[in-house]
């Protein structure tokens, strides 16, 4: 049972939290684990806030002595609760500083952040085994930056791999969820998070994800990938980065060759390499929602040739890339023809 004594002082301790709070550095990352001992006491909670919302799974409750050590960690598994948390009392017989001492307050934040403690108790290390019932309110800036890798090129049948960043640009600590998808439904992995990352404030993370591309692509194609990153703390904050995968098939059977034979069909551009002007022309054996559409190397878009319904027919278009809109240097360029599900791309090369 908690000393009478011990109750009485619970009160006073409130101010002397929040001076803690102001003066002692709580630097213990989402990682960091305090050191158990063999005494301890329990804080829980059942009607826990972070920015006036229930306490998200996954959330990060931590205790701290007077020293600002790390006495006792629990991550949050059901909506506005936590606990039991055990908070451990320093080890008399060991040099090192593993907790608190009797009658110690104990200050418990959430994420890297001071609570303010909505009670009905106020946690101080009385006796052993002693259960704490503190419910937490939160306050937390939640914000991120994502980084974007640029596109790449590949064949059919290989994997690539892209690099995202994404910063806590808020306060505390953050828990992220990561989705990859594929534009074309193509096999995408995460490699480190799996699906969530926890990132400190401040820290960038690296989030790599593979792409498998299909064997089955008989001509080139360019696919999107997004990443989108949502903060499990407030899922009303998220980014989605967008990257291209630009599959290129260049045996001689492709270059004459269309998704459906004699009916959908792109053929090279001529004359090629060209400056300025050059002719594309295709087919369409069916009318449908048709996109003509110039890529640079990275995967940027360069220019919009078409962009409307036409109906079945065969179709030549002129670009010629001074009117673009934009100074385009010479190199190699893709044009993709896109009709409703159905795509073909093709490389040319402009040599001023």
């Amino acid at each position: 049972m908690k000393a009478l004594c011990t109750m009485k002082k619970i009160t006073l301790l409130n101010a002397v939290l929040l001076l803690f709070a102001m003066t002692v550095s709580l630097s213990a990352s989402a990682d960091d684990v305090p050191d158990p001992t063999d005494k301890w006491i329990s804080a829980y909670g059942g009607e826990c806030l972070l920015n006036g919302q229930p306490l998200p799974v996954g959330a990060i409750v931590q205790a701290y002595d007077p020293d600002g050590v790390l006495c006792g960690k629990f991550i949050v598994d059901s909506l506005g609760h936590y606990g039991f948390m055990s908070v451990y009392k320093d080890y008399a017989g060991s040099a090192k500083d593993e907790g608190a001492n009797q009658g110690d307050p104990i200050t418990l934040v959430v994420n890297e952040t001071v609570t303010v403690e909505l009670g009905p108790e106020s946690p101080v290390w009385s006796e052993n085994g002693d259960p704490y019932n503190v419910n937490l309110s939160a306050t937390q800036d939640i914000s991120m930056d994502l980084s974007t890798p640029g596109g790449q090129f590949t064949s059919p049948g290989q994997k690539l791999v892209y690099l995202f960043q994404v910063e806590n640009t808020g306060s505390g600590i953050d828990l992220y969820d990561l989705e990859a998808v594929s534009e074309h439904g193509w096999t995408t992995e995460i490699e480190y998070g799996n699906p969530s990352e926890y990132a400190d404030e401040g820290e960038i993370i690296d989030i790599k994800v593979r792409v498998i591309v299909p064997n089955d692509i008989f001509a080139s194609v360019i696919d999107s990938l997004s990443l989108t990153v949502t903060s499990r703390m407030d899922n009303t904050v998220s980014q989605v980065g967008k990257t291209i995968s630009t599959i290129i098939v260049t045996s001689a059977e492709d270059e004459n060759s269309s998704v459906i034979p004699d009916a959908f069909s792109l053929s090279q551009n001529y004359p090629n390499p060209f400056n300025p002007e050059t002719v594309i022309s295709y087919s369409l054996e069916k009318g449908g929602n048709v996109h003509l559409q110039i890529y640079n190397l990275l995967g940027q878009s360069a220019d919009e040739l078409v962009n409307e319904y036409q109906d079945a027919g065969e179709y030549r278009v002129v670009w010629n890339s001074q009117n673009s809109g934009q100074a385009l240097p010479s190199g190699v360029y893709f044009y993709r023809l896109t009709v409703d599900e159905l795509t073909l791309t093709r490389k040319m090369v402009l040599m001023k």
